[in-house]
């Protein structure tokens, strides 16, 4: 279970700071356990997130976070 919340461009400096991203990566892609991102600890498994540029994450899973699109200001985002 990786839980989060606060910025990604943080989060991810203070897993740099730490020296856990190699931990991370290797547990979650070689371990065959069971890994639960919530919030930012699931957006922290992506290649990037357009919150920071130029911050990369663990590139666990292809792809970047963006921000939901909402042209016709209908989409209801919920807050859990």
């Amino acid at each position: 279970l990786f839980p989060g919340v606060g910025s990604f461009g943080a989060a991810m400096n203070r897993l740099d700071e730490l020296d856990y991203t190699t931990a991370l990566r290797e547990y979650v892609r070689d371990s065959g356990r069971p890994f639960f991102g919530i919030c930012l600890g699931m957006q922290t498994l992506f290649e990037a997130s357009e919150e920071s540029p130029g911050v990369r994450g663990l590139g666990i899973l292809p792809g970047v976070v963006r921000r939901f699109s909402d042209e016709q200001g209908s989409l209801a985002v919920p807050h859990i």
